[in-house]
């Protein structure tokens, strides 16, 4: 077996791994069509699966809504029945985990009332690599950025549940932990999604570069080259409307995860400010509070980073269409579909927001940062406030 076969048996395996995980924690409650794993297949690269509608997806979200809830409710109320000597920070833990948990179940039965949305969107866009497939210079460049994605965050949540449980040793490992297990995924699902959009963008500025220089296979055929204008024009307009959805439909999930990080990063420097300036010693949670903390910066820096690229492509279209205009410029015909190509990218932008409220390029880290240190000043002399009283 070579190289290659190796690589795509490990890449298949990969592709069934995050399915079937996404499947688990209830974010992928439709199924996928076996035969484009199992067979040699290019769309795999491309993450272009065939989903359709499934009842057992439903069925399973649905039980692991009623099961999380019950366990959400019970840890609640156990927990709130224990004297700790900490008894302020564990009433914020306690509240925090039961509200946490609770916006976890209420995106997993939105996603689950709203498959056949997420459906189209993915089949959606095998008909975008369909009409791209019919380009003659067309080629997409798999990388592995949605997979090391994945794997990293997979292993780091997994990390920090193990180590939250050796040192708190509590018995309810699952109602402390579930929520910071599981908060990370719908935005590392989201910036999947973004990434896999982005990739037919890159690809097609690639084609549109290459057209009219020795690189494209089309340079010398006028024909071919019109009828690839044209296919690429379709696909964009249909990449641009796939934009569309998939922001209105993660519109309210990303903002329950904003305010759910928004939250437990204030509480979290908080917490290290106190500790920091009262005269005790310093406790060692100080650090691994600290060390906690980057981990939703690097969740929001992958998501920002994403969507900045996919903004950053859709800007690169329209210089490349204007370099084609000049290159084009004798011929008549090819020069007027540039134009009303160019045009229409006025119409075809592409942005990311959160319920139209928030951007989600790298602006949004800077509306979090001023949020958190805002609250963080009150709070803090709040305290100060009242240790003076």
């Amino acid at each position: 077996m070579n190289f290659h076969k190796i690589k795509s048996v490990c890449y298949r395996l990969f592709a069934i791994s995050q399915y079937l995980f996404f499947k688990i924690i209830g974010l992928s409650p439709w199924s996928i069509e076996a035969s484009d794993i199992i067979t040699r297949n290019r769309r795999i690269e491309s993450h272009s699966f065939k989903c359709s509608f499934s009842y057992v997806g439903m069925g399973y979200n649905i039980i692991f809504i009623l099961v999380t809830s019950s366990l959400n409710i019970y840890g609640f109320y156990y927990t709130a029945s224990i004297e700790k000597v900490h008894k302020s920070f564990n009433i914020f833990q306690r509240t925090f985990a039961f509200c946490s948990s609770f916006g976890i179940i209420f995106i997993v039965l939105f996603i689950t009332i709203r498959q056949k949305f997420f459906i189209n969107f993915i089949n959606h866009l095998r008909n975008i690599d369909k009409n791209l497939r019919t380009c003659t210079d067309y080629d997409i460049k798999y990388d592995c950025t949605n997979d090391s994605i994945f794997a990293s965050n997979l292993i780091v949540t997994s990390a920090l549940a193990i180590l939250r449980q050796l040192f708190t040793k509590t018995k309810l490992f699952l109602f402390m932990s579930l929520p910071n297990f599981l908060t990370t995924w719908p935005l590392i699902h989201y910036t999947i999604l973004i990434n896999i959009i982005k990739l037919r963008l890159i690809s097609i500025n690639s084609m549109l570069s290459k057209l009219g220089t020795t690189k494209s296979k089309v340079s010398q055929s006028r024909e071919l080259i019109l009828k690839d204008l044209d296919s690429i024009k379709r696909a964009y307009a249909e990449i641009c409307k796939g934009c569309d959805q998939i922001v209105a439909l993660y519109g309210i999930p990303t903002l329950i995860m904003i305010l759910i990080y928004l939250t437990k990063t204030t509480h979290s420097m908080y917490y290290i400010v106190i500790e920091l300036i009262s005269p005790q010693k310093i406790d060692l949670a100080v650090y691994g509070a600290g060390i906690v903390l980057l981990f939703p910066i690097y969740i929001f820096v992958l998501l920002t980073s994403s969507v900045a690229k996919v903004v950053k492509e859709n800007k690169e279209t329209v210089r490349i269409i204007n370099s084609l205009r000049d290159r084009f410029d004798m011929d008549e015909e090819i020069f007027e579909k540039l134009m009303k190509f160019s045009s229409q990218l006025s119409y075809l932008t592409v942005e990311f927001t959160c319920c139209g409220i928030l951007p989600l390029d790298r602006d949004l880290l800077m509306i979090i940062l001023s949020t958190i240190v805002s609250y963080l000043v009150i709070s803090v002399q709040f305290y100060i406030d009242l240790s003076a009283n």
